[in-house]
């Protein structure tokens, strides 16, 4: 890896939404005041409704998240949802449950919430609904989560509700009553990308938290060319950066330069970013397909899980406490994650001892392309695509993935160490430092 070449001590564009790596510019300091503002009068003010984080895919909305719950941990129960396609019922039966170990996991859960709410405030403790991915969100939820902060004075108190997501969700929200005393939306930030200058101080933001002291390792026609590809979405900054350093330290460069960054781009299979937001913009043929991509894991060519890639995040390793749990000892207890957007897959090493190879060349951060065998210890990780026909397959995560074939399982609550059901992420919020399965 190139960390000792680089004198860096940990990966400076990781995808994770750690929020130690949150970079603020104007904007997002605002942004992160007013949220705090929001959610930190606690429980004897009015939420005034759900609060909206929105912005294009992969521009910082959920580390913004991330870092404003880390502060207020103390005094909130964070539940954080981020595969947020599931009924009303399941989500009252989900939150519930989180709250109350025991709460019925039933539709009838949905009366049980205001007493949850009076629990936690009798604890001094306001919720937090965290819910990510919110452009997924079904209308009959979608309206359920508006009325739901307006329902009844404990609700107003002491739950707050946060959708982060998309610009396409506007849209949706444009087919409700907005602003009526049921149906309510209060605080609103949008997030846009980073102009040039601040694309540079947020390499250099990065790069100081991963240990780095002082001199150049990005030149300045490197930086230009990072503003070319990635138009400053950060999720796009991360993914190049991190193989543009793999393909300098490759080649023995102590600088990133443009070729570097070309180079890493051409492997990505990425165009410049004006080119590639309007190619998203023109209409899509009416034969054109969606994909969907799907993975299968292999131990000693034994099948042992496969499963469709939903939009967010999916962790695999060791631990419990992974979507994909692989009981191996040649696997990390946090090995990788797969980050699926609605262009692409990309998998990503989180410092594992054995790492992920892909065609004998072990890789950091790689954008997965249909075909590609990703190895993990003994174990083979493969990507294939097809076209989607109807709504992704369910899958019911988390998973304990043994070396026998046939061995996945699906894990109820009890099973994992922090009680999670697959659709909840954690709860109450995570302390200070990396969280697996931020975006």
């Amino acid at each position: 890896m190139y960390l000792d070449f680089f004198k860096l001590q940990q990966l400076p564009f990781r995808l994770t939404a750690d929020p130690r790596f949150h970079y603020e510019n104007m904007d997002r300091a605002e942004a992160k005041r007013d949220l705090l503002a929001a959610l930190g009068a606690g429980t004897s003010a009015d939420g005034g409704g759900c609060i909206l984080v929105s912005g294009e895919a992969g521009v910082g909305k959920t580390i913004l998240v991330h870092d404003v719950l880390g502060l207020l941990q103390d005094r909130c129960a964070v539940i954080r949802i981020s595969q947020p396609e599931i009924s009303v019922a399941e989500f009252y039966a989900a939150i519930t449950a989180e709250l109350e170990n025991d709460a019925p996991a039933s539709s009838a859960a949905a009366a049980n919430l205001e007493t949850c709410l009076a629990n936690q405030a009798a604890l001094g403790r306001l919720v937090v609904l965290a819910l990510d991915n919110g452009e997924a969100l079904g209308e009959e939820l979608l309206e359920e989560l508006l009325r739901l902060p307006g329902r009844s004075g404990i609700a107003r108190r002491s739950l707050r509700v946060i959708l982060a997501a998309r610009t396409t969700l506007e849209g949706t929200l444009r087919k409700f009553r907005l602003g009526d005393q049921q149906t309510q939306l209060g605080l609103r930030i949008k997030l846009a990308p980073l102009a040039a200058d601040e694309t540079r101080s947020y390499v250099e933001h990065r790069l100081r938290i991963a240990g780095w002291l002082g001199g150049a390792i990005f030149g300045d026609d490197a930086l230009v060319e990072v503003q070319r590809f990635t138009g400053g979405v950060p999720r796009l900054i991360n993914t190049l950066a991190d193989a543009a350093l793999m393909a300098a330290f490759n080649r023995s460069h102590s600088v990133v330069t443009a070729s570097d960054i070309r180079g890493a781009a051409k492997q990505l299979q990425w165009v410049e970013f004006n080119a590639h937001a309007q190619s998203n913009v023109a209409p899509a043929p009416i034969a054109a397909e969606s994909l969907i991509g799907h993975v299968r894991i292999e131990h000693k060519k034994n099948v042992v899980a496969e499963f469709d890639l939903p939009i967010g995040k999916i962790a695999l390793g060791r631990s419990s406490s992974n979507d994909v749990r692989i009981d191996s000892r040649y696997i990390s207890r946090n090995h990788c994650q797969l980050v699926t957007t609605a262009q692409y897959s990309v998998i990503e090493d989180l410092q594992s001892q054995n790492g992920l190879t892909v065609a004998a060349r072990r890789v950091s951060v790689h954008r997965l392309h249909h075909g590609d065998r990703v190895q993990m210890g003994e174990h083979v990780l493969t990507y294939t695509q097809s076209p989607q026909v109807g709504p992704p397959r369910a899958n019911s995560f988390p998973l304990s993935v043994g070396s026998e074939s046939g061995a996945a399982v699906a894990l109820d609550s009890s099973a994992s160490d922090t009680g999670q059901t697959g659709l909840i992420v954690s709860v109450p919020a995570a302390a200070n430092g990396a969280d697996p399965k931020g975006d």
